[in-house]
C-alpha cells in the first residue's frame, strides 16, 4: 500500500524549521511558566476584568494575560532569531512594546475600541514603510502552499466573477500557465452543480489566450498537449532538470558580480549544461540583503549534482524547483 503523506501534501522536512519550532516549543514553555505569577500579581491587586453588558463573561476574570505571550514571544525570538539593528528589525519590536503597552492599558482601563483602532492602523503603516513584507508561507512542517481558489462545492452558485484572470500568467516562472490553468478550471467547477443555469464571467486583456479558453472550457487534453509542446521547445521539466542557484551580497552589484563570475565558473567546467542569467531573483531583497540568481539546464542530474558540490560560501541552491521565483 502507498503512503498517504504525497495525497496531503506533507513533507516532514523539520530541518527547515528548526528555529520556528524551537521558536513556538520555548514560547509555549516560557508563557506556561509565567502564567501562575501573573495570576497571582492580578489576584493580589485585583486585577480583575469585570462583566458588563458588553462583555461575555459574568464573572471576574484576571487580566494582563496577554503578557505571558508576549514575554515567551519575545523571550524566545530574542533567543533562537539572530537580531540586527535594521530599521526593519526596530520597527517590529518597537510596535510589539507599543501593543504590548496598549494591552495593559486597555486591561486597567478599557480603552475606546476607536483609540485602539487608531493606533494599530498606525502600527500597521509603520510596519508597511519599514520595508517589511510577507513574501510566501510555504506552512509549518513543510504543508504545502494551498490554492487560492476554495476547494468546495456551492450549489447555489448561479453566477461567478474571475477579476484579472491573465494577472498570473505574467509571472516570470515557467509554470504559470499551468498554474493559471488549474485555478481557473477549479473555480469554473464550482458553479453547474446545482439545478439551475450558471454563468462564469472572465475578464481579461487576451480573451484569446489558449490557456484561458482551455480553462474556461475544460479542455484539458488541448492544454495538457500545448504545454508539453512548449516546454520541450523551450528546455523545461519534464523534458530536463533544472537547478536554481540564488546568492546573497550587501548590494546589488556585488551580488551581480558574484553571480557573473561564477556563471563565467561554471561554462568553462560544466559546457554541456545551460546556464540562464544572472538576473535578480523575483524577491530581489532578503534579510536586508539583496538577491541575483542563475538557473542551470542540464539533461543529466549529475551535473547539477556536481556543481551544488563546489558551490561558493553565501550560495543556495534548489535542486528541481517547483517554481523560479
Amino acid at each position: 500500500m502507498k503512503s498517504l503523506i504525497p495525497l496531503l501534501q506533507i513533507e516532514l522536512n523539520f530541518s527547515d524549521y528548526k528555529f520556528g519550532l524551537l521558536c513556538f516549543i520555548s514560547g509555549f514553555v516560557i508563557a506556561m511558566v509565567c502564567i501562575p505569577p501573573i495570576i497571582r500579581l492580578v489576584n493580589k491587586y485585583r486585577l480583575h476584568d469585570m462583566p458588563d453588558s458588553r462583555k461575555e463573561h459574568s464573572l471576574p476574570t484576571p487580566t494582563l494575560g496577554g503578557i505571558a505571550i508576549i514575554l515567551g514571544m519575545a523571550i524566545s525570538v530574542a533567543l533562537w532569531f539572530p537580531f540586527s539593528f535594521s530599521s526593519e528589525m526596530m520597527v517590529c519590536f518597537f510596535s510589539m512594546a507599543i501593543l504590548c503597552a496598549m494591552g495593559i492599558t486597555d486591561d486597567l482601563n478599557d480603552l475606546s475600541p476607536k483609540y485602539k483602532f487608531i493606533v494599530e492602523i498606525a502600527l500597521a503603516c509603520l510596519i508597511a514603510l519599514s520595508g517589511i513584507r510577507i513574501n510566501t508561507f510555504g506552512g509549518l512542517f513543510g504543508l504545502n502552499e494551498l490554492p487560492i481558489s476554495a476547494q468546495f462545492s456551492f450549489t447555489i452558485l448561479a453566477v461567478v466573477g474571475i477579476i484579472n484572470a491573465d494577472s498570473s500568467l505574467l509571472i516570470p516562472d515557467y509554470t504559470a500557465a499551468e498554474q493559471t490553468y488549474q485555478l481557473i478550471s477549479q473555480v469554473v467547477g464550482r458553479v453547474g452543480r446545482g439545478h439551475r443555469a450558471s454563468t462564469v464571467v472572465v475578464q481579461t486583456y487576451n480573451p484569446e489566450n489558449a490557456t484561458l479558453q482551455a480553462a474556461v472550457h475544460r479542455e484539458w487534453q488541448n492544454f495538457y498537449d500545448a504545454e508539453l509542446h512548449e516546454r520541450k521547445t523551450y528546455h523545461f521539466p519534464p523534458f530536463t532538470y533544472l537547478l536554481k542557484l540564488r546568492v546573497l551580497r550587501a548590494s546589488s552589484q556585488s551580488a551581480q558580480k558574484a553571480a557573473a563570475t561564477f556563471a563565467e565558473t561554471l561554462t568553462k567546467d560544466f559546457p554541456s549544461v545551460t546556464i540562464e542569467g544572472p538576473a535578480p531573483s523575483f524577491h530581489p531583497r532578503i534579510d536586508s540583503k539583496y538577491s541575483w540568481q542563475l538557473l542551470i539546464k542540464s539533461s543529466s542530474r549529475k551535473d547539477l549534482v556536481a556543481i551544488v558540490m563546489q558551490l561558493p560560501s553565501g550560495w543556495s541552491y534548489d535542486i528541481d524547483p517547483v517554481n523560479l521565483l
